[in-house]
C-alpha cells in the first residue's frame, strides 16, 4: 500500500504511467523497509530481521506490478486501431 501512495505522489495528478514514477517508489518502499529493520536493531522492545525487509520490499514489487498491470490494462486503444474505427462505413 506503502508504495501505492508513493507512486500517486510521484505522479502529482497527471494520468498517465511512467517508470520513472514507478521505480522511485518502489525503490524507496523498499528503503524504508531496510531503514525500518535497522531502527529495530536499537529499540530493545523490537528484533530486526533481514526477512521482515524481504517481505516488506517484495510486497511492494508486487503492488509495483499490479500499479503497472492496471495502467496497461486501461491503456487506450494503439492509434491503428482508433483510426481503422473512423473509416465510414459503406
Amino acid at each position: 500500500m506503502f508504495c501505492l501512495l508513493l507512486y500517486r505522489g510521484f505522479r502529482a495528478g497527471r494520468r498517465d504511467w511512467r517508470w520513472t514514477w514507478g521505480l522511485a517508489a518502489l525503490f524507496c518502499a523498499a528503503g524504508y523497509s531496510v531503514l525500518d529493520e535497522i531502527h529495530q536493531a536499537f529499540v530493545a522492545s523490537r528484533t530486526a530481521s533481514a526477512y521482515d525487509s524481504l517481505l516488506d520490499s517484495t510486497g511492494a514489487f508486487v503492488a509495483f506490478a499490479v500499479l503497472w498491470l492496471w495502467f496497461r490494462l486501461r491503456r487506450s486503444p494503439p492509434e491503428a486501431a482508433v483510426a481503422a474505427d473512423k473509416t465510414p462505413a459503406a
